[in-house]
């Protein structure tokens, strides 16, 4: 056999396979039909016999294939863009050689939708036009089957591939993309959607220095399609510094990976200031924008430089015991910790010393003292008779002593025996309670008398002279110093106390009346009533886990207080929230409280119950229906477009834009947005014509700033032409998970001369 009957035979066999896998058939049947006669037609399969029945049959099934295939096509909404549908004629007549011509369309079509499927679906899922007919029509309608005038060139027939060939008829499977596709025989069939996931960027204290200087990046880079594409490419993260504009730190990451990628880099020590701290990842012409971040860095907090001063320094005897007044101030608000020591001298002679060193600390603001006295060290206790003083010294622990400060002299002496005794009425007070009349006071005995038991005599004194006077008496040790006693059931009127004490020997020592007081009290009994009561939703909360309970109660005169317990409930459980209102007297008061951040939940009761504080009896209790709380939904925004403009020169096409998430300044998540450019010849978008290029990118957009951006076509012009048509689209998936799609078109557009 020759290299020409070879290579013919070849031939034979592919056209057999393509044609078997449109019509179902062998492709053993199909190649014996071919050889028979050269034409699909079932002329080996009793061409002789065949009825015009089974002849029509087998042509029904053939145009039944094509008609589903284009079905298929029409009805492909990631092909047709949205709604709209590809119109594809389909041969109906029964004329002639049918059989050949639905295989041959079959043959056609296939082979164009698998192209379609596989090279424009990435620009039309975007395109708002159809699949034109003419697409799938090119040979300009005609029907026929290989001609003796077809020329065979092979090599990629991808027209988005990076190897191209126009001129080529036959894909040899050696197209490629740079994104990782290619050499099986046409483009990607996953369309990579790369997104920043899981954004932690922040500054924290690696180390426990007590200050902000070190900067994390965590974050997470996927493809949400899975694609399992080769990535070759580098992170970049950047620390900027947002005062000068330089550049502080650039890391590199050049790790390959597919699918994901998860960055974890911390920057340590960083210096105090503003800086911006970006991430982004580079693979060839590609470039995907990740998020930025403002960070202030904090600085080593200056230390302090105390100045601690002696304010005051007092020494004094109590009987024979010695105690020092030391008063200490920080001017710089520092404070610090002190240690102190006293040399005694007893008539200008050394006796000893001691350092006080009890934890002793100086406030940083405001006054500090210290009593410094036996319970710090025994030589200030029971001292011999004499002039004492003291020379003081002091401080810092750790640092270098302030010497030295002589005190004052005190004089210590045993008391005589023989002092009188003299005390004065402290401090004397009178209260009354309803009924309940109480006086208290202090003994304030004069220092170095002597006094015995005392004889305590305690008079109700009445405004009114037809009323008679009340009293008290009871004797009480000598050491004592605070008495009270209380009446029980004084009668309505104005009251005063006088108290007087009295030895036994001496008689009366010291007299002390109080002011005039009034009781007054009703035999009215107490209650309550609860009115007026409302419960719902504060407006303004943004979560609606607020609920306001608000309520008037109403006392009666014979109320002296009240206690108001107003709790929140579900019904069969105790209460999981609780407040409380006092009410001093017998008027009418509102009351309102808001309980903030209840749980999600059905039927929150609020309950309120009034108690009378006399005798802890409830008075009223009321409870308003009951109140739902429900999750709230979350606060999201939409992107949209703010701004959008096109410019173009002889060579190139440039496109500004930008896009917002929200109309006003927001803190709300944003949304990874794909941003698509493509020019077409006029007119040819919507015949379905591959755009001349186009370029891509993805920005993740958050919040609502002046943020424009920029995407550019060049060296697209060809045969002289000057009018194109441009398209820009903004892909994304909203809170909802509903795909959402911007665009903008300048059609016929004239580039500039």
């Amino acid at each position: 056999m020759s290299k020409e009957e070879i290579d013919e035979q070849a031939e034979l066999e592919e056209k057999a396979k393509i044609i078997a896998e449109a019509t179902g058939r062998t492709k053993e049947a199909v190649l014996e039909d071919l050889l028979d006669d050269g034409i699909v037609n079932l002329s080996n399969e009793e061409k002789k016999d065949a009825s015009l029945v089974e002849q029509l049959k087998e042509a029904a099934e053939l145009i039944a294939t094509v008609q589903n295939i284009n079905k298929q096509v029409s009805d492909n909404t990631v092909l047709n863009g949205g709604n709209n549908k590809t119109e594809v004629a389909v041969e109906t007549t029964l004329e002639g050689d049918i059989v050949d011509r639905a295989i041959a369309s079959v043959e056609r079509k296939a082979e164009k939708i698998r192209k379609i499927a596989l090279i424009i679906a990435p620009i039309l899922l975007l395109a708002t036009g159809g699949v034109g007919l003419d697409y799938f029509l090119e040979d300009g309608g005609n029907d026929d089957g290989w001609d003796g005038d077809y020329y065979e060139i092979w090599g990629c027939t991808a027209p988005d591939a990076e190897n191209y060939n126009p001129e080529a008829t036959d894909d040899d499977g050696s197209c490629f993309w740079s994104n990782g596709g290619g050499g099986g025989g046409g483009p990607p069939d996953c369309m990579e959607n790369w997104n920043w996931d899981m954004v932690d960027i922040n500054d924290f204290d690696a180390n426990g220095q007590g200050y902000n200087n070190d900067i994390k990046v965590l974050t997470d880079f996927n493809d949400w399609s899975r694609c399992n594409a080769h990535m070759d490419g580098y992170f970049i993260i950047s620390v900027d510094n947002e005062e000068t504009g330089e550049n502080y730190d650039m890391h590199q990451i050049n790790d390959k990976f597919h699918d994901e990628y998860y960055v974890d880099h911390h920057i340590y020590d960083v210096p105090a200031g503003e800086y911006r701290v970006s991430i982004s990842y580079h693979k060839g012409p590609n470039f995907w924008e990740g998020p930025s971040t403002l960070l202030t860095m904090e600085g080593e907090p200056a230390e302090c430089d105390d100045d601690i001063v002696i304010t005051e320094l007092q020494l004094s005897a109590n009987g024979n015991d010695l105690n020092l007044y030391a008063e200490f101030q920080d001017n710089n608000d520092c404070g610090a910790p002190i240690q102190m020591q006293l040399a005694l001298y007893k008539n200008d002679q050394y006796q000893d010393y001691f350092i006080a060193n009890n934890n002793y600390y100086v406030q940083d603001m405001g006054m500090t003292y210290f009593n410094i006295n036996q319970d710090d060290n025994e030589l200030m206790g029971d001292v011999e008779d004499g002039d004492w003083k003291v020379e003081f010294r002091w401080w810092i622990t750790g640092e270098e002593e302030n010497c030295c400060e002589i005190t004052n002299f005190v004089t210590v002496d045993e008391i005589p025996d023989t002092v009188p005794c003299d005390a004065d009425v402290d401090n004397l007070q009178i209260n009354v309670d309803e009924s309940a009349v109480t006086v208290i006071f202090y003994i304030a005995q004069v220092e170095d008398t002597d006094c015995d038991s005392w004889d305590v005599q305690i008079e109700l004194l009445p405004e009114d002279t037809g009323i008679d006077s009340i009293t008290h008496q009871q004797g009480i040790s000598a050491t004592s110093n605070y008495y009270s006693h209380t009446f029980e059931e004084v009668g309505n009127a104005v009251w005063r106390a006088k108290v007087t004490l009295i030895q036994a020997e001496q008689g009366i020592v010291a007299e002390e009346e109080t002011d005039w007081i009034t009781v007054s009290y009703s035999d009215e009994p107490c209650d309550a009533e609860i009115i007026n009561h409302y419960r719902g939703h504060v407006a303004d909360d943004a979560e609606q886990d607020a609920i306001l309970v608000a309520f008037r109660v109403v006392p009666t005169s014979g109320c002296e207080g009240l206690e108001i317990d107003v709790e929140l409930f579900q019904n069969g459980y105790e209460a999981n929230y609780s407040t409380y209102f006092s009410i001093d007297g017998s008027e009418a008061e509102d009351f309102s409280h808001t309980f903030d951040g209840v749980a999600v939940g059905n039927s929150w009761i609020p309950r309120v119950t009034a108690y009378n504080v006399e005798d802890d009896s409830q008075l009223e209790q009321i409870m308003m229906w009951g109140i739902d709380v429900v999750e709230p939904e979350p606060e999201t925004c939409e992107i949209n477009l703010f701004d959008i403009q096109m410019g173009t020169n002889s060579t190139h096409a440039s496109v500004a834009y930008d896009l917002d998430c929200g109309e006003e300044t927001n803190d709300l998540d944003g949304y990874n947005v794909t941003v698509q450019f493509l020019v077409y010849d006029v007119n040819s978008s919507n015949s379905s014509a591959q755009p001349l290029i186009w370029t891509q990118t993805v920005h993740y957009i958050q919040g609502y700033e002046d943020d424009v951006r920029y995407l550019t076509l060049t060296n697209f012009t060809h045969d002289n032409l000057t009018m194109y048509d441009f398209y820009w689209y903004a892909t994304w998936t909203d809170a909802d998970g509903v795909q959402q799609v911007l665009e903008q078109k300048w059609l016929n557009r004239e580039l500039n001369p």
